[in-house]
């Protein structure tokens, strides 16, 4: 039975995982390509609460998140192996601002644009009345709204010339995913003959997110700004939980409209993704083997 492996681009590398392990490989200064692997303790963690609904996923978001900035933490240590204190002061003051600018984009953006539709709907300051017309009609167009911000801020992300090579880091690591799932022979050469694309990419999870999101805001009165965006970031734990049991439901069952969501994501992955060089496979390769190698140690 083959290993569910999961994995991201992270600082010049690829970070794989599996339930056991977790495998970062970077790109280095001098050229050579360093790897560490340590235990995923938040795999068995997450184990505990697989047969709860609704709390396996924040279990499973907290996981991805958690994992995913351990490998952006440690990649950027292992870039620069010299420099291991200055490389997390430098992701200590990038996370922050990260997370500000993400949800500034994200949920501050797309809000206030939708609110700038309310005098199609409405005269003057009449309020917007709960479960009405005019406001199912703004929060499909903030959703909406949500959807092509994500968009336009990935291609315009990707014109940045470090951008660049993230998404081809992100590329290579579907690939290597990919040759291991087919079966076929662990080879930088069989790595580039794969899709860069993957059906179980975060893109899809994020999409079935926007649309979670939609159904849940529109609980919320349209008020003032204050209440309707500290409304959103209360139910935010509803909407990742939400998703989560939707897309296992759509997974299972094979379902058309899950398959719709999974089409669609794969098609932003255009976006996300870049075609990586043969020295990007190289560390994707390193990184997947040496997850590979790991488990067969624990292996009976």
């Amino acid at each position: 039975m083959k290993l569910i492996i999961a994995g991201q681009a992270v600082y010049e590398g690829v970070m794989m995982h599996s339930r056991n392990f977790i495998v970062i490989s970077v790109r280095s200064t001098d050229g050579s390509v360093v790897t560490t692997v340590r235990e995923a303790r938040c795999g068995r963690f997450l184990q505990r609460w697989m047969r709860v609904p609704f709390v396996r996923g924040l279990v499973a978001l907290y996981e991805s998140i958690s994992c995913g900035f351990l490998g952006l933490r440690e990649s950027l240590e292992l870039r620069h192996e010299r420099s291991r204190l200055s490389a997390r002061f430098a992701f200590a003051i990038e996370l922050p601002i990260g997370l500000a600018i993400g949800f500034s984009i994200f949920v501050i953006i797309p809000h206030v644009l939708a609110d700038g539709f309310r005098g199609v709907f409405l005269d003057g300051d009449v309020p917007v009345h709960l479960y009405g017309v005019a406001h199912f009609s703004l929060n499909l167009i903030e959703g909406v709204a949500r959807l092509l911000v994500f968009v336009s801020f990935i291609a315009a992300v990707r014109l940045l010339p470090g951008m660049r090579s993230y998404f081809a880091y992100h590329g290579a690591e579907h690939k290597a995913i990919n040759t291991y799932e087919s079966g076929n022979e662990l080879t930088v050469e069989e790595l580039m003959r794969q899709p860069r694309l993957h059906a179980r990419c975060g893109t899809t999870f994020t999409l079935t997110v926007f649309m979670i999101a939609i159904v849940l805001f529109s609980l919320i009165p349209w008020t003032s700004i204050s209440v309707r965006l500290v409304g959103r970031v209360l139910l935010l734990p509803a909407v990742a939980g939400l998703s989560y049991e939707v897309m296992l439901a759509g997974i299972f069952r094979d379902a058309m409209w899950a398959k719709a969501i999974t089409s669609l994501g794969v098609q932003i992955q255009r976006l996300t993704t870049a075609e990586p060089s043969v020295q990007q496979l190289e560390v994707a390769l390193v990184a997947l083997t040496s997850l590979l190698r790991s488990e067969e140690a624990i292996t009976p």
